[in-house]
């Protein structure tokens, strides 16, 4: 849950059985929104399983949380931090206004473990509702991930929440052959595990290549089937 018209967007959608994917073209913040929901969902007493299917490395995801926990950027630099968001009642699009930080040292991983403990207190949880799983691009399969689902409940740890970054890489069901057969089998899949689990699902997909010029994506830009 968020608060404001952000929540009011999108929180009817993040609940238990749900099945959720983002849509986007490639490095516009689809991993980046999807860390984000993780992690204030398990700051909210929430568990959160994050499978990363090789869009990254372990590290470079451990680094973009770093970022996330200390609330400082990897590199020194200058940053604009968003202050508001408006919109005239003429205006087609909101505007975003901004302040500039600047910070003049690199993230070293004390700071961030100084601001994992910081979050850790505040919200006054123990730091387990957030478990991490990296694999490299096209080896996880859905029986992967329910395999793991299986080990972690066998600990006596329940998902609430899974997500999946994101579900174009993941591995093909080597049963079927026909390339439809298995995008259609991989999505349902994702479906069913929520529905199994009685978790949230959430997931992200990259659209074709007539999104990257669009203001506004619609129901025509997604890629493949």
């Amino acid at each position: 849950t968020y608060e404001g018209d952000l929540g009011d967007f999108i929180s009817k959608s993040m609940k238990r059985d749900c099945f959720v994917s983002l849509m986007g073209p490639e490095k516009r913040g689809k991993s980046y929104y999807l860390m984000e929901f993780a992690i204030v969902a398990a700051l909210q007493k929430r568990k959160v399983l994050y499978l990363d299917c090789g869009d990254m490395s372990k590290n470079q995801v451990i680094r973009r949380m770093m970022t996330r926990v200390s609330e400082k950027p990897i590199e020194k630099g200058v940053v604009l931090w968003p202050k508001r968001i408006f919109r005239d009642v003429d205006d087609e699009f909101a505007t975003v206004s901004f302040r500039r930080r600047t910070f003049n040292k690199v993230l070293d991983a004390k700071f961030a473990i100084k601001g994992c403990r910081r979050l850790l207190r505040e919200y006054n949880i123990d730091g387990n509702n957030l478990k991490l799983s990296c694999h490299p691009n096209n080896t996880l399969t859905l029986g992967g991930i329910k395999k793991i689902l299986k080990d972690l409940e066998r600990q006596g740890w329940i998902a609430d929440m899974i997500v999946i970054d994101y579900a174009d890489i993941l591995a093909m069901p080597s049963h079927l052959k026909e390339y439809r057969q298995q995008i259609d089998y991989n999505w349902k899949g994702m479906r069913t595990l929520s529905q199994e689990q009685h978790a949230l699902v959430l997931t992200a997909s990259q659209t074709k290549a007539s999104s990257y010029d669009a203001k506004v994506l619609d129901m025509t830009h997604f890629a493949d089937d």
